[in-house]
């Protein structure tokens, strides 16, 4: 997952770049034989993750399925490697809409992890953030809240409530807030989300796209349409240069901005 979180950084010339070595390594390492499947493992979750980002949800899921399977057969199951395969397999499993699917495996992840390292260890703020994102997507919003905050207390507990890898927890959270109408609260998280993605991607990376596009929705609860549309119009501008003006994400906040300009009579 570390790995599928570098490439959000990164753009579509890149990406495709990316895959290509992924299968020239994939059929190099399929030729070597079985003592080295761990590493073929690694070369398929490299190859699952750009798939994930290039939109291309199938057969990113073969891909972590066969990947963890590699895994689960050569290391214990509560190993990091092993629980690294099941947040991509279960990130995947929400990007294709399979939310049962997703919240079953990252709470099997969850529970090795804490069998393995603890309560308060740093790689949980990961899972809790997953496992809030699925129930969030599906509703349960308050359930989405509490594991938002559980991840909150372990990163108070050991890497602090600054540190730059929490960008998509906060980023989730200000969704949830605005979920339960409270859009101040959303807002103030949103724009630290946005912050803390500039540092860690650059101001022209998709984080920052998709951090604009959730502080525009913000905005637009708030009844401030100007700054909903200003912060739309650069994620649009963001998304043209990192996947081009045929992804659905770009399309997705086209249509958004469109329907800001409707509003204001424009």
């Amino acid at each position: 997952s570390r790995f599928l979180t570098h490439l959000y950084g990164v753009n579509k010339s890149q990406i495709d770049e990316a895959l290509r070595w992924a299968d020239i390594s994939t059929m190099f390492y399929e030729r070597i034989g079985k003592d080295d499947e761990l590493v073929l493992s690694d070369v398929l979750n490299a190859k699952g993750a750009a798939l994930e980002v290039a939109g291309r949800y199938d057969e990113a899921l073969e891909i972590h399925k066969r990947a963890l399977q590699i895994r689960e057969a050569h290391l214990p199951e509560d190993h990091p490697v092993v629980s690294g395969s099941m947040s991509n397999l279960g990130l995947t499993y929400y990007s294709r809409g399979e939310y049962d699917e997703a919240l079953e495996v990252h709470l099997e992840n969850l529970r090795r992890r804490q069998q393995a390292v603890g309560e308060t260890h740093p790689d949980l703020m990961e899972l809790y953030n997953a496992i809030g994102m699925t129930y969030e997507t599906t509703g349960r919003h308050e359930e989405s809240l509490r594991e938002y905050q559980n991840a909150l207390a372990v990163a108070e507990a050991s890497v602090g409530l600054d540190h730059v890898m929490l960008d998509d927890l906060y980023n989730n959270l200000g969704n949830v807030y605005i979920d339960l109408g409270r859009y101040d609260d959303a807002r103030d998280v949103l724009l630290k989300a946005l912050g803390m993605y500039e540092e860690r991607f650059g101001p022209r990376s998709f984080p920052v796209a998709r951090g604009l596009n959730n502080l525009a929705n913000a905005y637009s609860y708030l009844e401030q349409d100007e700054k909903s549309l200003d912060a739309q119009r650069k994620a649009l501008s963001i998304l043209e240069d990192v996947f081009g003006p045929d992804h659905a994400h770009y399309g997705m906040v086209r249509d958004n901005i469109g329907v800001i300009l409707r509003d204001l009579g424009t």
